[in-house]
């Protein structure tokens, strides 16, 4: 009777210790609950994330070790190659509740979800804290283990090892919200076309999409969409081509290699449009044209935004220059009429004479000054007499006029 009872103890203590013993890798991950959840509103289930790779983080907020790995955890959940971009979801679970575990989040800038008051240790059998649990796209445990160990490159190496074997086929829950929103722009953008601003938009969202997720379908079809608009403009060109009309043709064109640069038809447009300039002279010389009509209108607008910033002087000097390197263009005209209503202005031209003065007068104030110093004052008059005869009517003169009067 004695052996029985001793058998059947021995029995009870490798059963209980089989039961906590971790998780078998490639066994069903058992589901997660809470109490309460940090960082999410309608907190989370296990079950709903299926095709993520899931990090489950349990640790305890008033332990010291805790709080060290949660510097590891934040860089994993905000890694572009193991982290949300990556499509993994970081999710902590804590006897904690929100008292004591509401400070240590925000004290260490941790976003990823947070379950309160679990009980889901028990279920997954972790006998210490911290401790880390990787689930896989499928729900199956890839991975149980404490974190730092390593420096936790293991932890992240492990992760990267289940990324490329059993790759995620979902976005993230926030990446998704980031990926309509780029989508959103990239249709506004279409609707008013604007085909670069589209182009930057959707590339952005397929980017942010996992692989194998139906969004990143939808991103690319969009882009697809741009590619397909763009070579409706291409065949636009040849039409205009054959009827002689390079003018328009050669604008459309180009606005196309712009407008789609990054997609194939845009590179298309390019390569075109230097065949063409090498096939028709009256070609070359429109490309030439508009390219330097494009470097005005560019200049011009820098010129405008210099004055809205009240840098008068700065303007003028990109006034001028267009008028004497595009003569005859459009923009030199509004350049020269720009430049009229500046001049009409006394406040404003003080300004400009201030400008272009700069340069020579503050390092001749600065020598005159230097020569005063020094028991020269020949030197210095000669200086003060030059600012006041080169640029009798700015602001330096003014100075030269009061320093030269104390030199008497």
């Amino acid at each position: 009777m004695q052996r029985v009872v001793t058998i059947g103890i021995c029995l009870a203590v490798l059963l209980s210790a089989t039961v906590r013993a971790d998780l078998q890798v490639g066994s069903r991950a058992p589901e997660i609950e809470a109490k309460a959840w940090l960082n999410i509103e309608d907190g989370l289930k296990l079950s709903e994330l299926r095709g993520l790779v899931v990090v489950l983080f349990f640790w305890v907020p008033y332990h010291e070790g805790g709080q060290k790995t949660l510097d590891l955890i934040n860089s994993i959940d905000t890694s572009r190659s193991v982290g949300r971009r990556a499509g993994i979801m970081v999710i902590g679970l804590t006897e904690g509740d929100a008292t004591r575990t509401e400070p240590v989040l925000r004290k260490e800038k941790s976003f990823f979800p947070v379950g309160l008051e679990s009980d889901s240790k028990d279920d997954y059998r972790i006998r210490s804290f911290p401790r880390a649990v990787i689930i896989d796209p499928q729900g199956r445990v890839a991975w149980t283990g404490w974190p730092p160990k390593e420096g936790g490159q293991e932890f992240v190496d492990k992760l990267r090892e289940v990324l490329a074997g059993t790759p995620p086929t979902r976005t993230h829950p926030l990446e998704v919200g980031e990926v309509h929103d780029a989508l959103d722009r990239a249709r506004a953008a279409l609707l008013s076309e604007h085909f670069r601003d589209a182009f930057e938009a959707a590339r952005e969202a397929l980017e942010t999409a996992v692989t194998g997720d139906p969004l990143k379908s939808t991103c690319q079809e969009l882009l697809d969409l741009l590619e397909e608009l763009g070579r409706d403009r291409l065949a636009t060109v040849e039409k205009l081509i054959g009827q002689k009309k390079f003018d328009e043709a050669v604008r459309i064109i180009r606005t196309v290699a712009d407008d789609f640069r990054g997609l194939d038809v845009g590179k298309r447009a390019q390569g075109r449009l230097v065949a063409l300039a090498r096939e028709f002279d009256q070609i070359g010389a429109l490309v030439e044209s508009q390219e330097s009509s494009d470097r005005a209108r560019e200049e011009l607008i820098l010129a405008q935004n210099s004055i809205r910033n009240r840098k008068f002087g700065e303007a003028s000097g990109m006034l001028e220059r267009i008028i004497g390197e595009y003569p005859g263009s459009d923009e030199a005209g509004r350049a020269g009429r720009i430049m009229k209503r500046m001049e009409a202005n006394e406040k404003v031209m003080a300004y400009v004479r201030d400008h272009k003065a700069s340069r020579d007068c503050k390092a001749w104030l600065a020598n005159a000054r230097s020569f005063a110093k020094a028991g020269r004052p020949t030197e210095a008059r000669r200086l003060f007499r030059k600012i006041l005869d080169k640029y009798p009517n700015t602001s330096y003169a003014n100075d030269a006029a009061k320093e030269l009067a104390r030199l008497r």
